[in-house]
């Protein structure tokens, strides 16, 4: 599953670019410079790695987190993640299984 979103002045908005098999979905509920709060839902119950990647180029990587979750089947679980920030534009990614979701934040 892949999303691609876009947070400017403020504001995110977020597009299914296309679906893929995957064990997770993941909704971002809340983004800021700095953090983000996202539901993650698990087909099946489930022993993971939630990675979340900050960069402000391909050889220009800022302080990013991962988390070690156990999910159980169709019961979503609402998760903070915190993140680096750049004076200037960058991307942010979350990933678990074979779920991506990508954010541009453009300044």
């Amino acid at each position: 599953d892949y999303w691609r979103g876009t947070f400017e002045n403020g504001e995110l908005t977020m597009e299914h670019r296309y679906a893929a098999q995957s064990l997770v979905d993941i909704k971002v509920k809340y983004f800021s410079e700095g953090a983000v709060i996202f539901d993650i839902t698990a087909d099946e119950d489930v022993a993971l790695t939630v990675r979340l990647d900050a960069a402000a180029s391909a050889d220009h990587l800022l302080p990013g987190s991962a988390k070690k979750m156990e999910l159980k089947a169709g019961e979503p679980q609402s998760v903070k993640m915190t993140f680096g920030g750049y004076a200037h534009s960058y991307t942010v990614s979350i990933s678990a299984d074979n779920t991506l979701v990508y954010i541009f934040v453009k300044k």
